[in-house]
């Protein structure tokens, strides 16, 4: 995730999308109450549950700013807001049907974070599918357009945001 590092005793998750926004990232992190990281990317090491991001911002202790070796990660919005990552893979498997009316689009993705990526970068995405078996490609689940029941292909999983 690493691409600007940047310390201070004020740090909040608006002073972090405000250098992460200037700097054109699409994601930010936030460690050990003070750090500020921004990237392209993340989740080299997997995602861990909330309760482990539990050090106070420096600049706003009713927020939580990640804690030692462990990011709060955030999408960064070019109008300065940030939303929390919340997706998890579900229950859902291949051969099931989603349970709700949906749009599928597929695009391309080397792996689950790019997809889920894909996922953040569409305004109507509330969730992915990523098919890891042959093909590796990536299905953006929205409630927009050509709707229909969809059913996880063979090699499937769903993640929900």
């Amino acid at each position: 995730m690493i691409r600007f590092d940047d310390v201070s005793d004020a740090m909040t998750p608006t002073a972090c999308a405000a250098h992460c926004t200037q700097l054109q990232y699409v994601f930010m992190g936030l460690a050990r109450g003070k750090r500020c990281k921004c990237g392209m990317e993340y989740g080299r090491f997997g995602r861990r549950p909330d309760s482990d991001c539990n050090m106070a911002c420096e600049g706003d202790a009713t927020v939580m700013c990640g804690a030692s070796s462990i990011n709060s990660v955030y999408r960064v919005y070019e109008d300065d807001k940030f939303s929390e990552m919340k997706f998890r893979n579900s229950e859902i498997q291949a051969g099931q049907q989603l349970g709700r009316i949906v749009m599928a689009t597929t695009t391309e993705a080397a792996s689950v974070i790019a997809c889920g990526v894909s996922c953040l970068m569409s305004p109507s995405c509330f969730g992915f599918v990523w098919i890891q078996e042959g093909t590796q490609s990536c299905e953006i689940m929205s409630a927009t357009g050509n709707l229909g029941n969809y059913t996880i292909p063979a090699g499937g999983k769903y993640y929900s945001g």
